[in-house]
């Protein structure tokens, strides 16, 4: 995805298993800090690019962080291979 700020990937952290798919911590860094819409947009269709749809990837991201939690970043259920993927990606 193009947008005028630049998210950057710091990692991915498996938080726990479920099942076939897992919980997943994908953090970013930001040059310019975008407003929280413009962020969830950024994550949505960075997650839609490996799992297929917009609509999919809403419904695997569970949490978002950014000024008031202790990442910033995205939470979602996914395997390890889409993380990796998704890590390769961005990169």
């Amino acid at each position: 995805p193009q947008f005028s700020w630049v998210g950057i990937p710091n990692s991915s952290h498996r938080v726990e298993g479920c099942g076939d798919h897992e919980l997943w911590l994908i953090t970013f860094e930001f040059r310019e800090e975008p407003s929280l819409e413009e962020k969830i947009d950024f994550y949505v269709k960075t997650l839609a690019s490996i799992v297929g749809s917009e609509e999919e990837a809403k419904r695997r991201i569970y949490a978002v962080g950014g000024r008031l939690t202790r990442y910033t970043g995205f939470r979602a259920v996914m395997s390890e291979e889409m993380a990796y993927e998704l890590e390769g990606y961005l990169l």
